[in-house]
């Protein structure tokens, strides 16, 4: 490893490492074993530069032990992995932006425009100094400053060339500019050089802003940790926590990383992930999330991922793809800048032929710049997917906020869309009198008890409610898809015990009594849409335990009314259910069209056919992410609806609901909604004052250097309005909130 040293005093040495930079991992290692050394009071390694900050007050160093002691960590470094090595850079530690700045800073900006204005000032209260040769003005300070001010319009210009293989208005601009510079029109060209960079300034100002702002609202500006080692509590950055590692959360961390809880309790408010307002309790092995608050409590959690790695840092690259999928709007935006050149160029010359003022083309040539309607795109969409970040919604890229803009029919799966994904028992019918209700759940329980299904895990988990002490299970032999055979432990010994459907009892050999599968109205349930357990102990049946899904919360005919009211026409139930399981949630919930028993496949081609039956229909799919993967492809948007944010449920769909469901639905379109409605709104600020100032400075009622200015003003005001958020989203969490906040303290009374 190369090093030089930067540094060296009799207590305190620099060496800078170029090999450890920006690998934050590497960085720690050699941390950790130099400070194991007592010759040091404090070694720091910083990750930006690679450099080893050493202080040893107490005698002069021997430079070239400690580097030869550096260099035997080499093969150790080279054996991490480039993604264990970056795994640990927190998105909040790379640099401000992604993008390339076409423009000088803003101080420079705010330098070069004071020195404008001064020039200007002295021009009308000075006399005019008396004019030098072409040669000698254009090394003057101005000249200078004018090239310098036009050295990243050049670069936009060269690099929009490269991407698109055409002439655009940077490019343009870039050669009227030196033009006027080289024809002795100084100041005119130094005006709106100076004007284009501030222009691009304030562009790249907008885009950080929302950034920084999506940034804070998920990860807070807390970039620390408590790492326990040996026992004791460790102050150390965020970003040199490495997979494996033990971290202490107490009451008001941040959490930094993702992990699992291995000793404590605490309270997390998870509401920048998921957008839910009511913190949650996380014991021993439950999950924690970087990017989440500790409320109260005390864990130690063991680090699983960190950096890029954690699904904070994966929210925050979705909502940054809204910088890079420009959307069908922004593509739309991107025509018209080609297609004004030829017009932008035809009216600079036909103001130049009339004037003969090169500023005036130039200054043409820039109010006629399409920039606005570009940037107000971008920005709408970005600040669309920041709201929904905000609410728990993941959006791929701008390309979907459009999309779920314009959404007028909505196609609905059932299980796990409408209805929780786990089952629950509502009732336990006995068919032999001997029996109580709690034996034959406690039998089926011990019968269940390891089964991985839904409706076994509903059993065991109401039995476990009622405190039933579950029998022993000796044997166990499952028939997949039907019930299963065990051996229980019963107060008169071991028995032969059969649970599972009514198609299994038969099998094996059993009638079922025609009242179990009767329609027991009383009971305010529809038996038709529950799925049963029958139970044999013994060759006779003695009871049956009743399931059901119950409808999620936010599936009430209120949250239909409001997609109605949002714009949706057609409202439709596609579903692998039976007739008999869909009539109860169809006699709930109003859908304008109802399809049971549908295949996966079948569901695709339902959406195939429509949009050849309706061409203006846009069509938008909600499942739970795995088994309506052939519907989504084919649908215009599709939502997954998982509650884990499973990774495979972030590949499938486009929306990722990471809690609710209908209810966040509703939320997205009318987000993507009021997208298209600021950006139209931007469009016609942008185009209609962009045209009177341009009719104004034609007509010599404004000068060039104004309407240049006015132009920056409008482009300003134009995305500041498509900057603007959903105000009903923001009234809705804080009723949420609200809402959230009163349940806590009731709770707590």
């Amino acid at each position: 490893m190369k090093y030089k040293l930067r540094q060296a005093t009799p207590f305190r040495t620099r060496i800078q490492f170029p090999a450890l930079r920006h690998r934050p991992a590497c960085c720690s290692h050699i941390q950790k074993q130099l400070g194991s050394l007592s010759m040091f009071h404090l070694v720091e390694v910083r990750p930006a530069s690679g450099s080893i900050v050493l202080v040893h007050p107490q005698a002069p160093l021997d430079l070239k032990g400690v580097i030869d002691f550096i260099l035997s960590f080499k093969p150790v470094l080279d054996g991490m992995s480039d993604a264990q090595a970056s795994a640990v850079v927190s998105p909040l530690h790379r640099s401000k932006t992604t993008d390339r700045s076409f423009h000088v800073s803003g101080h420079s900006i705010f330098l070069s425009g004071v020195y404008i204005g001064w020039i200007m000032l002295w021009r009308i209260f000075a006399p005019v100094p008396a004019v030098g040769t072409l040669a000698t003005r254009l090394v003057s300070l101005p000249a200078l400053l004018t090239v310098w001010l036009a050295m990243p319009i050049q670069r936009q210009a060269i690099e929009n060339l490269k991407t698109t293989g055409r002439v655009d208005m940077s490019f343009i601009s870039t050669g009227l500019l030196y033009v006027s510079l080289f024809t002795g029109n100084i100041m005119t060209a130094l005006a709106v050089a100076w004007l284009y960079n501030l222009s691009g300034w304030m562009e790249s100002r907008i885009r950080e802003h929302t950034r920084k702002a999506v940034r804070q609202m998920l990860t807070g500006r807390q970039t620390h940790a408590w790492k326990l080692v040996d026992g004791v509590e460790v102050r150390v950055e965020a970003q040199t926590l490495m997979p494996g590692e033990t971290i202490v959360l107490n009451h008001g961390n941040t959490v930094p990383v993702d992990g699992r809880v291995v000793k404590g309790t605490v309270l997390v408010n998870e509401s920048a992930m998921t957008g839910e307002s009511m913190p949650v309790v996380k014991t021993q092995d439950q999950t924690v999330l970087a990017g989440t608050l500790v409320e109260d409590g005390y864990a130690w959690v063991i680090v699983e991922k960190t950096g890029d790695q954690t699904r904070m840092a994966a929210i925050i690259r979705l909502i940054e793809s809204a910088q890079t999928d420009i959307g069908q709007m922004g593509r739309t935006t991107l025509k018209i800048s080609q297609y004004m050149v030829p017009i932008s160029l035809a009216l600079a010359g036909a103001a130049f032929f009339m004037t003969g003022s090169l500023f005036l083309a130039i200054a043409t040539m820039m109010v006629t710049c399409p920039c606005a309607l570009r940037l107000s795109t971008s920005t709408a969409v970005s600040v669309a997917m920041g709201q929904a970040a905000a609410q728990g919604i993941l959006i791929k890229g701008g390309t979907h906020v459009e999309t779920a803009g314009r959404v007028n029919t909505l196609v609905l799966d059932k299980t796990g869309t409408l209805t929780q994904s786990a089952a629950r028992v509502f009732r336990v019918q006995n068919m032999d009198r001997r029996y109580k209700e709690e034996t034959i759940l406690k039998l089926a329980a011990a019968a269940l008890g390891s089964l991985n299904h839904p409706l076994s895990r509903a059993v065991v988990l109401k039995a476990r409610e009622l405190g039933l002490g579950i029998p022993a299970c000796e044997a166990r032999k499952m028939v997949v898809g039907q019930g299963v055979e065990a051996s229980v432990q019963t107060g008169t010994g071991i028995k032969t015990l059969l649970a599972g459907s009514k198609v299994f009892m038969e099998a094996m050999g059993l009638d079922v009594p025609e009242t179990a599968c009767s329609d027991l109205s009383e009971t305010g349930c529809d038996t038709r849409s529950d799925s049963m357990i029958f139970l044999s102990l013994e060759n006779h049946i003695i009871g049956c335990i009743h399931t059901t899904h119950a409808l999620r919360p936010d599936a009430d005919p209120d949250t239909m009314a409001r997609l109605k009211d949002i714009g949706i026409s057609r409202i439709v139930l596609l579903t692998g259910d039976t007739r008999e399981g869909t009539r109860d949630l169809i006699g709930q919930l109003c859908f304008d069209g109802v399809h049971w028993g549908m295949s996966p496949e079948g569901k695709a081609q339902w959406i195939d056919r429509t949009k050849k039956e309706k061409p203006d229909a846009v069509i938008a799919m909600v499942g739970d992410g795995i088994n309506d993967t052939p519907a989504f492809s084919r649908a215009h948007l599709s939502f997954a609806v998982g509650e884990a944010g499973e990774d495979l449920t972030l590949e499938c769909a486009d929306i990722v609901l990471q809690q609710g469901g209908l209810g966040k639905v509703a939320q997205s379109l009318d987000l993507g909604r009021h997208a298209l409605a600021v950006i139209q709104e931007s469009y016609a600020l942008a185009i209609g004052l962009n045209s009177a100032t341009l009719m104004l400075m034609l007509s010599g009622l404004i000068s060039p250097f104004a309407g240049a200015l006015i132009h920056n003003l409008i482009t300003l005001g134009a995305v500041t309005n498509a900057a603007r958020p959903l105000k009903s989203s923001h009234r809705l969490e804080k009723d949420r909130s609200q809402d959230g906040a009163i349940l806590k303290n009731l709770a707590a009374e």
